[in-house]
C-alpha cells in the first residue's frame, strides 16, 4: 500500500479558472515532484492574498518547496 502523498493546499483570495488551476498543478508537479494540489477559497472573506500549507512527506525541504513555488508564481505572472 502506498503511503500518504505530499499535499499542497492553496487558500485563494479570488476564484481561479480551471485553465489556471490545471497549469498551476502541472507547473508545481514538474518543479516539486509528485504531489496533490488543492485549491480552496480563503476562509477569511476579506483575504487579499493567496496562502498555502504543506502536509505529508515531502522529499524536498519546506524552504526548497517555497522557493520553487515562488518560481512557479513568477512564471505565471511574468509576460
Amino acid at each position: 500500500m502506498l503511503g500518504p502523498r505530499p499535499t499542497l493546499t492553496f487558500y485563494t483570495a479570488a476564484p481561479v479558472t480551471r485553465g489556471t488551476q490545471r497549469r498551476l498543478r502541472l507547473l508545481i508537479q514538474a518543479r516539486c515532484g509528485p504531489c496533490v494540489v488543492v485549491l480552496r477559497p480563503a476562509d477569511d472573506p476579506w483575504a487579499t492574498a493567496t496562502t498555502y500549507s504543506l502536509s505529508g512527506p515531502w522529499q524536498l525541504s519546506r524552504a526548497d518547496v517555497h522557493q520553487r513555488l515562488v518560481s512557479v508564481f513568477d512564471s505565471l505572472v511574468s509576460p
